[in-house]
């Protein structure tokens, strides 16, 4: 495999009247090329070695940036699964459970929670992980799941209603829009949604060229890519507020100018949930750069990337 970057992206992360380009290079936490290729040979290799070799940690952390660079949360949750299955490293339980919390309710997300709730392969030895499984249930809007693991929890049936109501989440919320550079409609954009106090987490995974880890894109809620007339939609989606990503392929940073707006934008960001089912955000408008506008030759010295941080990853 190759030690170097194989490759990299631009990103555009979309405020309300900016957009911050960010470079990601197509490279590994561990120095090794993130290409698909190279995924595909780590995956040979770990199969080849029945997941039993002194470099199974390294091999997971190039695997988990590939699926990052897809931006495709399924991806992540894969590798988090195939973690478990086959080496049980104790890091990987969260990062899956972190994903679950964050990725859109599909039907794919579901098949991910029955997998870890298979007792045929994993024990939940105490009330606390039983509630957990529970809660990932209700959030996904599976009360009959969500309240045969509160019963194994031996929550009492009188709670289990409350209790149920506390993690049910909204989730069959539908965000769209219309994705225009310079007035003219974006076709085969990358356009993902990641929820708002994940995305103030960008400038904790900088790296010291001034590029960010694949890894902090594990993050992304869902992904989908622009129409013909530049129409990108989100089905599925967990109440929550969001911030747009987009990625335009073969672009550069210096292609854009630091200037963005939303034909309609309420609050800090994107808003799904009982009170707001769907979000048309209408047409979002980017712009070329031209001789006066401003670069972002370092983000990463801005504190306002994304709001003030309150999180990190």
């Amino acid at each position: 495999l190759k030690m170097a970057a194989s490759g990299n992206d631009v990103v555009l992360l979309l405020r309300d009247k900016r957009a911050f380009p960010i470079v990601i290079n197509h490279q590994s936490f561990t120095g090794v090329d993130a290409s698909p290729e190279a995924g595909k040979k780590v995956e040979t290799f770990l199969h080849s070695r029945n997941y039993h070799t002194s470099l199974q940690e390294s091999a997971f952390f190039v695997l988990h940036d590939v699926a990052s660079l897809t931006w495709n949360p399924l991806a992540s949750l894969k590798v988090d699964y195939d973690n478990l299955s086959h080496v049980s490293d104790p890091q990987y339980v969260n990062v899956f459970l972190d994903n679950l919390r964050t990725c859109a309710s599909t039907p794919e997300t579901h098949k991910y929670l029955d997998l870890l709730a298979d007792e045929k392969h994993f024990r939940f030895n105490d009330r606390q992980s039983m509630e957990l499984v529970g809660d990932l249930y209700a959030r996904i809007g599976d009360r009959k799941n969500a309240s045969e693991w509160y019963k194994k929890a031996k929550i009492p049936p009188t709670r289990i209603p409350a209790r149920i109501s506390d993690h049910l989440m909204f989730n069959t919320g539908i965000i769209s829009g219309k994705l225009l550079l310079d007035g003219k409609p974006v076709a085969g954009a990358k356009v993902g949604i990641m929820p708002i106090e994940l995305a103030r987490g960008v400038p904790y995974n900088f790296l010291p060229n001034g590029t960010v880890r694949p890894y902090w894109l594990r993050w992304m809620s869902a992904v989908t890519v622009s129409g013909k007339d530049g129409s990108f939609r989100f089905d599925h989606i967990v109440a929550e507020t969001y911030r747009l990503i987009i990625s335009i392929p073969g672009s550069k940073v210096e292609d854009f100018a630091m200037t963005s707006d939303f034909e309609h934008w309420s609050g800090q960001g994107i808003f799904v949930g009982f009170a707001q089912p769907t979000n048309d955000v209408g047409n979002v408008r980017i712009y070329s750069r031209d001789a006066n506008s401003p670069v972002a030759s370092d983000l990463s010295s801005q504190p306002n990337v994304a709001d003030s941080p309150t999180t990190t990853n």
